[in-house]
């Protein structure tokens, strides 16, 4: 999304969930400071003193996937946008298949929005609907079990999303 690129540029603050209990991240090397204990990785972009970006990403204990989710709010604490991505291995060369989902909040109907949805390789780079070798990687990889597990988006601000994940959070 476009947002994405102006938010990004911010310093995130990240957080770890290990074992039901959140801790501020202080080092880039996750695995060396937590171990593998640790569930899911949460960061958290400011804008003004005010969160407009989350990242939550689900540790996937065999590594055989990837799942990450981006909130984007507004001013208000309001959710503006979204994307949900999941990743998986397919094929003899352990290639990548990204699964990506865009949703943008639709002010005239106040509801989210599906606005994009691709499959891309691990760079980003768009697979062609119709190409053999997204056949091939839909057929040989385990993305399609990974899809249907996504989070449905059942907050509309940041106060219920951090609600959802049970995260202390203060207006």
């Amino acid at each position: 999304m476009f947002i994405t690129t102006i938010l990004r540029k911010l310093k995130p603050i990240s957080k770890m969930k290990v074992t039901g209990k959140y801790f501020p991240v202080k080092t880039k090397d996750i695995e060396s400071e937590f171990g593998f204990e640790f569930s899911t990785v949460y960061e958290f972009v400011k804008k003004n003193d005010k969160i407009a970006y989350i990242r939550k990403t689900p540790i996937s204990p065999s590594g055989d996937s990837s799942i990450e989710y981006e909130y984007y709010f507004d001013e208000n604490k309001r959710l503006i946008g979204a994307e949900k991505n999941v990743s998986s291995f397919y094929g003899e060369n352990s290639d990548v298949l990204r699964y990506n989902v865009e949703y943008l909040l639709d002010n005239k109907t106040d509801k989210l929005e599906r606005i994009n949805e691709y499959y891309a390789d691990i760079d980003g780079k768009k697979f062609d609907p119709k190409s053999p070798k997204l056949k091939k990687a839909l057929k040989e990889g385990m993305i399609d079990g990974f899809i249907e597990y996504l989070d449905k988006i059942t907050f509309r601000d940041l106060e219920s999303f951090m609600k959802t994940e049970k995260i202390k959070y203060y207006k």
